[in-house]
């Protein structure tokens, strides 16, 4: 997925992957030193740990969009409360994930500003060999 989702978000306009993160750890350290504009993180790195991530760059970070993928509409109540803004359902991205990109312009910023910046929070991808 993670591939096909770096490929989506390349086409999304005004939207520019800053980094990708392998882990919640690498993802606290590049948004805290990189600042993106969004947040957007897979449950596959572990529900505790995107809860975790979530929750600490809401309390961090309260102007970040946090998007989270999850698995089920359980994972999805769980991380609205936590404080993701938008939370979708894996299979149904379509046009959803770009719809919640594009809305997660800074307030007030005008769309010909430079572009936002979007911080993605992924597990690895499994070793070929």
């Amino acid at each position: 997925m993670r591939n096909s989702l770096v490929s989506y978000l390349r086409v999304i306009p005004h939207t520019d992957i800053l980094s990708l993160a392998d882990d919640t750890p690498t993802a606290l350290v590049l948004a805290r030193s990189q600042q993106p504009d969004v947040l957007v993180a897979d449950v596959n790195l572990s529900e505790a740990d995107v809860l975790a991530l979530v929750q600490q760059l809401r309390n961090e970070q309260p102007k970040l969009n946090c998007v989270v993928l999850a698995d089920n509409v359980q994972q999805k109540q769980v991380f609205l409360g936590a404080g993701a803004n938008c939370v979708l359902l894996k299979g149904f991205l379509d046009d959803r994930l770009r719809d919640a990109l594009l809305t997660s312009l800074p307030r007030g910023r005008p769309t010909t500003a430079s572009d936002p910046f979007v911080l993605l929070a992924f597990p690895p991808l499994p070793n070929s060999g």
